[in-house]
């Protein structure tokens, strides 16, 4: 992730299932929430982990 601009809060992780049209232009169904920094605003590697059980293949 890089550096932001200003003072961003409540950053959220969502996944999605690929959309209904090509190339998942479109969020599909929503996959889970995933838990981590809610205020990643140095450039690094974040780690979010899912609220919930969460597999994916």
């Amino acid at each position: 992730m890089n550096g932001v601009l200003g003072n961003p809060s409540g950053f959220t992780v969502l996944l999605y299932a690929d959309g209904v049209l090509a190339g998942g232009v479109i969020p599909g169904s929503s996959l889970g929430a995933l838990n981590g920094s809610l205020d990643p605003a140095a450039s690094g590697t974040y780690t979010f982990t899912p609220a919930a059980n969460l597999t994916l293949s």
